[in-house]
């Protein structure tokens, strides 16, 4: 998306460093990529720096897109400090009220754009096959985003008799609100970079059930819950999701010792603070100029 900068910014010669929030191997064969990678290997060589956002995608940046293997380095994104404050009860009851979901009910919320790369057909299996159990009693589903599979992830919500659980709200500017009403996080995508929505969740302290797949495994690390890969094992996907949601559902103390878990990982890995630190040492490292990255890192450092 930056092809005409990076172009650009090598003819002038300005500094320049790139960060890549979004990798996988199958963007290297279509079209409206191949065409370009001669362009972005120059790019890689002489950008100050190459930074993704997890080791899995450093690792498909090397193999697939011509990134030197000596070159380049993971600095994990950060979320603003709102989304580390405390849940707070009265916003719980608020957006439930608003809801219309009971103070009592386990909500498992979504934020994500409803595209068919997110998996939540994936979900939608799951819940159908949680109809029949106790934990259906409890459970509701709320999926904040919008998107052009929104239609017919409604239809088969309704084909599969789950309609009634499944809140679509919409486009959210509230998502740290969204996490305080609510109880699981629930993330069953195809591709990832490092969600950031999965650390919003794990500020908040909210456990996460999610799909093993590009950055996530380094994200949750020994919290959570990993799911199987829904590009491997659809099948896999959605019975432990269904398990994962059947047990958390019944075991109130088990469910908040795992998202207490995710809290302090993302404190201690997923600050603003530190990504922006992390990333004006990159640029510090790699060039003595002031280049327009180093000058707003350091005033947002001088900020805090």
């Amino acid at each position: 998306s930056h092809h005409a900068a990076k172009t650009v910014a090598l003819h002038k010669q300005v500094p320049f460093m790139i960060v890549e929030h979004f990798v996988v191997p199958y963007q290297a064969f279509t079209p409206d990529v191949a065409w370009m990678l001669h362009h972005q290997r120059e790019f890689y060589r002489q950008a100050r720096a190459v930074v993704a956002v997890s080791k899995d995608n450093l690792a498909w940046l090397r193999s697939h897109f011509g990134l030197d293997s000596r070159k380049g380095e993971v600095i994990h994104n950060g979320r603003p400090a709102i989304f580390f404050d405390p849940p707070a009860p009265d916003v719980r009851r608020t957006v439930r009220h608003e809801l219309a979901i009971q103070d009592d009910a386990i909500v498992c919320l979504t934020t994500a754009r409803l595209v068919p790369v997110k998996g939540l057909e994936h979900q939608l299996a799951a819940m159908e096959s949680l109809k029949n159990t106790a934990a259906w009693e409890k459970l509701h589903f709320l999926w904040a985003g919008e998107g052009p599979s929104r239609d017919s992830l409604m239809a088969v919500a309704a084909a599969a008799g789950v309609a009634d659980r499944v809140h679509f709200v919409g486009q959210r500017d509230d998502v740290p609100a969204l996490l305080d009403a609510s109880d699981i996080f629930v993330l069953t995508s195809h591709h990832e970079g490092m969600p950031l929505s999965i650390m919003e969740a794990m500020a908040k302290g909210l456990p996460v059930a999610a799909a093993a797949v590009s950055g996530i495994p380094e994200e949750l690390g020994d919290t959570g819950r990993l799911l199987p890969d829904p590009n491997t094992d659809p099948e896999g996907t959605r019975r432990g999701l269904a398990e994962t949601l059947r047990q958390w559902a019944s075991d109130d103390s088990d469910r908040r010792s795992i998202g207490e878990a995710g809290r302090l990982r993302a404190r201690r890995l997923f600050t603003e603070d530190q990504m922006i630190a992390n990333t004006a040492r990159s640029e510090e490292h790699t060039s003595e100029l002031q280049s327009p990255c180093n000058l707003v890192c350091r005033l947002l450092l001088e900020k805090k």
